[in-house]
């Protein structure tokens, strides 16, 4: 008999002698990462330059006192960004994710969600799907703490899958639905979630 060790499903990312597993979820057809992305070097071990703002213009990644990573436009779009064989999500890749929970946000959301204002109710969070969607919240100029807790918003490409979509993947505390936010490209800064084509 010989002994089989199982391991779990997982990307293995190394960048400049660090390594970063992220776990792999199956949700209907897709692989997605179970978590964001974490990376403060790119895929040739360079430092992405940290930025303490979003600065328009500017490439960079930005990182909240809580540890959540934000990245601008131009890194998100940058070749060296992520693991290889995984994407950022256009429309049709989230789409799918809707249509086969059913539009069930409560299925993608996990952790503690915050009311948008005190007298607004909590959508449920349970997490059924294993995505792992955490209220990160977004970056906006310097704010990212008055967002935590209440949003959580992914870079999204459009059909081209080489620029950034006018519309970012978006969560919200008061609603059970998966919306389409409008963003200003240069002037927000957004957690990736990578898939895997």
């Amino acid at each position: 008999v010989l002994p089989v060790m199982a391991l779990d499903d997982v990307v293995r990312d190394v960048r400049g002698g660090m390594i970063h597993n992220y776990p792999v979820v199956k949700i209907g057809t897709q692989y997605w990462m179970r978590d964001n992305l974490e990376a403060s070097l790119d895929m040739s071990g360079a430092e992405i330059p940290r930025l303490a703002a979003v600065t328009e213009n500017v490439a960079g990644c930005l990182k909240s006192v809580t540890g959540n990573y934000f990245y601008m436009a131009a890194t998100a779009l940058s070749p060296d960004l992520l693991p290889v064989r995984w994407n950022l999500p256009n429309w049709e890749d989230w789409d799918i994710l809707k249509a086969y929970l059913k539009e069930d946000a409560s299925l993608l959301k996990s952790g503690t969600w915050l009311p948008m204002k005190s007298e607004e109710i909590v959508q449920p969070a349970n997490n059924l799907s294993g995505f792992n969607g955490l209220p990160v919240g977004m970056y906006v100029g310097t704010f990212q703490s008055d967002y935590e807790g209440k949003y959580l918003s992914y870079w999204t490409v459009n059909d081209t899958n080489v620029e950034i979509d006018a519309k970012v993947f978006y969560l919200n505390s008061g609603l059970n639905t998966v919306e389409k936010s409008n963003t200003s490209v240069n002037t927000k800064a957004f957690a990736i979630r990578c898939i895997r084509k």
